[in-house]
């Protein structure tokens, strides 16, 4: 009950008051965009029965790396065998020193599945209906696993002394615990931490070394990192591009369409106006960026915005020169390997 009055009360605000991103976008609205479909930036609708429901990132009930990965785990199949332990097996010592405090495993289970519905109900509301179904399976079934694991060796032990077990089956429990002792360890990437780790730890230094209020302009995935690793503001970037409110999308997606625009125009009036209206510090390429392979290369520019990509893929196809590119020689102050940085304020003093 105490529980329920502190999250009402925390909550009672974002109810009353309208978020300053906008309304949620709804169903209808997300069926719309490209963003919500296998590629986009926030992949949730598929034709695919078993994908959506089952296994969706976003959307699945059941952890997606249990079925992608080929064999479900062991943890998958001990955690369902435990009902039938505790029902054939209810004299085990290890089933009567388990307390009511079980009930917490199917209780869980309960309210995410609960949750999990709603969130479908009340599509993006919520946010996505897998955080509240796998993250809770993963708890469940591990322990679940555990309780089982720990009942078949009680009952093992208690069934048969070891010099009676015979030796091909000593030799099956011996493997048996060496396989379960050891599977973590031969799990590739085990624990997925899926921490990031910075490839440019000279970029960071250089822009920690500028004021705390600068602002980098870039659509290259490395600007994603920025914010992170240098404490320092973007204009946009392609991690932070999500949909789900309404206000907080059309804003992004203006400055995507002005910065690829801005990127690869030939006019110098329009690049210094794109740098004042956004206050825009350092511009952030690839020394590749203006071939025209590029922008077919780079998908998260036409994530960024479609029509404006098209229009600068047809201007480098028809040799049209972006006035960037001839402020590379002049104005770049970092630069390592294939990533350049661009002093904007030399940009505006040069005419």
């Amino acid at each position: 009950t105490v529980s329920l009055m502190v999250g009402f009360v925390v909550l009672l605000p974002y109810a009353i008051h309208a978020s300053e991103y906008g309304a949620v976008i709804t169903e209808a609205e997300a069926k719309t965009l490209p963003d919500f479909y296998p590629g986009g930036r926030a992949s949730f609708f598929t034709n695919n029965f078993f994908d959506f429901w089952i296994i969706g990132d976003r959307s699945g009930f059941l952890p997606q790396e249990w079925f992608t990965k080929g064999f479900p785990p062991p943890q998958f199949f001990l955690g369902l065998l435990l009902p039938v332990l505790l029902l054939f097996c209810q004299n085990s010592p290890v089933t009567l020193a388990i307390t009511q405090n079980i009930a917490l495993l199917p209780q869980l289970l309960i309210g995410s599945t609960a949750l999990f519905t709603f969130a479908h109900i009340l599509l993006f509301k919520l946010h996505h209906p897998s955080r509240y179904s796998q993250h809770s399976l993963r708890i469940i079934f591990a322990i679940a696993a555990a309780i089982s694991v720990t009942i078949v060796f009680n009952k093992f032990r208690f069934k048969l002394s070891w010099e009676k077990i015979k030796k091909p089956a000593k030799v099956f429990l011996v493997l048996l615990t060496i396989f379960l002792l050891c599977y973590p360890s031969i799990l590739q990437g085990f624990p997925k931490t899926n921490y990031m780790i910075g490839k440019y730890p000279s970029l960071y230094k250089f822009l920690t070394q500028q004021p705390t209020d600068i602002r980098v302009a870039s659509f290259i995935r490395e600007v994603n990192n920025i914010p992170a690793f240098s404490q320092r503001s973007i204009l946009i970037g392609s991690e932070y591009f999500l949909p789900y409110h309404k206000k907080y999308y059309l804003e992004l997606k203006q400055r995507g369409k002005d910065l690829i625009l801005a990127q690869y125009s030939p006019s110098i009036e329009t690049v210094q106006q794109f740098i004042q209206q956004y206050n825009i510090n350092f511009w952030m390429i690839q020394d590749s960026a203006f071939s025209p392979d590029y922008i077919q290369q780079n998908n998260q520019i036409s994530q960024l915005n479609a029509d404006a990509a098209m229009t600068v893929q047809a201007q480098l196809e028809a040799d049209i020169e972006p006035i960037l590119s001839t402020f590379v020689d002049t104005c770049t102050v970092w630069q390592i390997n294939d990533i350049i940085v661009l002093d904007a304020s030399c940009i505006l003093n040069n005419s």
